[in-house]
């Protein structure tokens, strides 16, 4: 990997889920307040043929920097009930090179709307 990727790879950071133009899940604290409770399950190869996403179109931009330089690695994170908060270009990605699995961070849905931020 060329220094160029690298570094953008290491300020990569969990995204906000926007729920609406006025809310969204953020998803960084989600992660560490339920790590820290214990309540994240880590799954090194997580199936994800029926994982839903959201249906924004995606970034081309990244697209083209995952064919360049490599999906990042970072885990996805998914709801039990195996919807995507964060990584739906990594799971396009994995998708289109016809890879089903990848690592993950399943959370519980019944937490998910504790961080909920409406603006």
């Amino acid at each position: 990997m060329d220094i160029e990727c690298q570094l953008v790879s290491d300020m990569l950071n969990y995204s906000n889920h926007y729920l609406s133009e006025t809310s969204y899940i953020d998803i960084s604290t989600l992660v560490v307040t339920l790590k820290t409770l214990r309540k994240v399950q880590y799954v090194e190869a997580y199936n994800i043929t029926n994982t839903t996403c959201q249906t924004f179109p995606l970034k081309e931009s990244v697209m083209n920097y995952y064919n360049k330089c490599g999906v990042y690695t970072k885990p996805i994170v998914v709801t039990d009930d195996d919807h995507c908060l964060d990584g739906r270009h990594r799971i396009a990605y994995h998708k289109e090179s016809s890879s089903i699995t990848c690592p993950a961070y399943i959370v519980p849905q019944s937490y998910v709307n504790k961080f909920i931020v409406n603006l």
